[in-house]
């Protein structure tokens, strides 16, 4: 078996968040066997870089034996060049041409990638509701006050989600947007996180939080996303008043892409610390999980390196005792490759479930819809071969299209 050609798909939508658009690939073969990869840079700067990348490395693999994925994951790497240095956008490319291998393996042996990897370790793919201060609903309206928050959070658990996700410093008190990622708003506040904070932004902060744990009850895990915005002495104040409430763990806190930050917070707070959604290859995560500076590592599929990589950071992690719960904003092509993974580990946490993968706007990517909404909180585990997803001829229709032969 060679590889022929490989299509490259942008795919256009209404976004449920402005300038959403999931980069996809699929590999042709000369046996008319196809695989199906993408990219984990959907929205932001850098989605349209990866696009191009793929398309500048998609050459490298063309005349190779796709179901050789060690091989080619490793030509690559080596040969992008830029990828010594554990950039996303190459990484990006690497991912999504590498899900495709695993894609066309299935295929192939007639299996799910799931079964590939060693079996279906986890039966129960739990998820829990991601960004509620965004609004837990069809349209992105970002919450202000403890009473909507707690809404939110209400919303999420009577659809069966076992824990939320929250970011409490995503707007001030008067509902301005502090984040300097502010794709969402146009408005923006004076409140900053790169500093040591005073003790009524303590105080909105835990409020919101705690609100969120009055409303859910003991039973419901909360997880506090910080987006990277602290530097360690604020995440440090953060985490200390957030420690009352018994939430999952700190995601993204102080400097996260330096291990040595990350361990004086998880050293000075009780709650656990989690990161990696930004962090390509194994090298990348080796500090932080052999100093044990984070207790969860949060790979991101399109963006570690693909699936040959990520069971790679998987099993490692595992060595350490450090949980995974995979980071997931992509399209449906990605997540149906995070959940076969994510079945297949035995460190696995739990599956991120952004609002809008329960839109519609979403299950008209997919050509399969039963691994694309969350049932009472938790993903099914088809057992078609491969990842079990492509994108729908609708999708493909209204996508620009890049074609490398």
């Amino acid at each position: 078996m060679k590889i022929t050609s490989i299509d490259i798909f942008r795919v256009n939508v209404d976004a449920p968040v402005p300038g959403w658009a999931p980069v996809c690939v699929r590999v042709n073969t000369d046996e008319g066997i196809c695989g199906w990869g993408e990219s984990g840079i959907p929205v932001m700067s850098g989605r349209d870089a990866a696009m191009t990348y793929i398309r500048e490395m998609a050459p490298f693999i063309l005349g190779m034996d796709p179901l050789e994925h060690e091989v080619i994951w490793q030509k690559l790497y080596h040969g992008c060049y830029w990828a010594y240095g554990g950039g996303p956008i190459a990484f990006a490319a690497i991912s999504a041409l590498d899900i495709a291998m695993w894609d066309i393996k299935g295929k192939v042996t007639g299996l799910p990638v799931y079964k590939l990897l060693g079996g279906k370790v986890t039966q129960n793919i739990k998820a829990y509701a991601s960004q509620i201060q965004l609004g837990w609903g069809p349209v992105d309206h970002p919450v202000q006050t403890p009473e909507d928050y707690a809404e939110q959070a209400r919303r999420a658990v009577a659809q069966g989600f076992t824990a939320v996700k929250v970011d409490p410093l995503w707007t001030d008190d008067k509902g301005l947007c502090t984040s300097p990622q502010r794709i969402y708003r146009t408005d923006g506040s004076d409140w900053e996180w790169k500093k040591l904070d005073t003790k009524y932004q303590l105080k909105v902060v835990a409020d919101r939080v705690g609100a969120i744990r009055d409303a859910v009850g003991d039973d419901i895990g909360i997880v506090i996303e910080l987006h990277g915005m602290c530097d360690v002495n604020t995440s440090i104040q953060i985490g200390r008043e957030l420690d009352q409430y018994n939430c999952l763990y700190l995601e993204e806190p102080g400097q996260s892409m330096d291990y040595r930050y990350l361990k004086e917070l998880h050293d000075n707070v009780k709650t656990f610390t989690a990161t990696g959604e930004r962090i390509g290859s194994l090298w990348g995560f080796k500090p932080f999980i052999e100093n044990r500076a984070i207790d969860v590592a949060q790979p991101d599929l399109g963006v570690v390196g693909g699936i040959t990589e990520m069971k790679k950071v998987c099993d490692y992690a595992h060595a350490y005792d450090v949980g995974i719960q995979m980071h997931c904003m992509a399209g449906p092509i990605a997540c149906a490759a995070t959940v076969q993974i994510e079945a297949a580990i035995p460190n696995f946490v739990y599956h991120e479930c952004l609002q809008w993968n329960t839109l519609p706007v979403f299950t008209t990517i997919g050509k399969y819809d039963d691994m694309l909404i969350p049932v009472n909180g938790s993903y099914s585990i088809p057992d078609r071969p491969g990842i079990g997803q492509e994108l729908s001829e609708e999708a493909i229709a209204k996508a620009d299209v890049l074609v490398v032969k």
